[in-house]
């Protein structure tokens, strides 16, 4: 008969060979994999505008902003603040009293933005206030569609 040690050692050596100790390697990998690539995004993240007019002009002047925490550029994360002629790249993000402020390096040309030269720093001020409505630096803006 064999001691406790032996038996304790066997049990592990048959359950390390089972079909259920496979199973659950690979769940546990999948939920490890899943929590590390799905980031919930902030409730802020978005495309936003003072007016539904501007959240249709995609190209003119207008308060049309994107913030997008999960944005790529050339597969590395590249979370970006966009507005028409202000191309900024998110640096971080601090949270004080229900506000959130960005703190952004911002560049007025693409151009600009893709070399990295000629920019400012900015720091860009958000407020919650609804699902279809936040404030930037005071202004009022409304979630766009798209």
């Amino acid at each position: 008969m064999h001691n406790a040690p032996q038996r304790f050692l066997l049990t592990i050596r048959v359950f390390l060979a089972s079909d259920i100790f496979m199973h659950t390697i690979f769940t546990v990998l999948i939920v490890m994999t899943f929590c590390a690539t799905s980031q919930a995004a902030e409730r802020w993240e978005g495309i936003w505008a003072q007016t539904r007019h501007e959240c249709a002009d995609k190209e003119g002047p207008s308060s049309r902003t994107l913030i997008d925490l999960s944005n790529k550029e050339k597969g590395q994360l590249a979370p970006i603040y966009d507005q028409y002629e202000n191309h900024c790249r998110i640096k971080g993000v601090s949270r004080k009293d229900g506000t959130v402020i960005l703190h952004i390096t911002c560049f007025e040309f693409w151009q600009d933005y893709k070399n990295k030269r000629s920019s400012r720093p900015v720091s860009v001020k958000i407020v919650y206030l609804d699902q279809q409505h936040i404030s930037i630096d005071g202004e009022r803006y409304q979630r766009c569609r798209d």
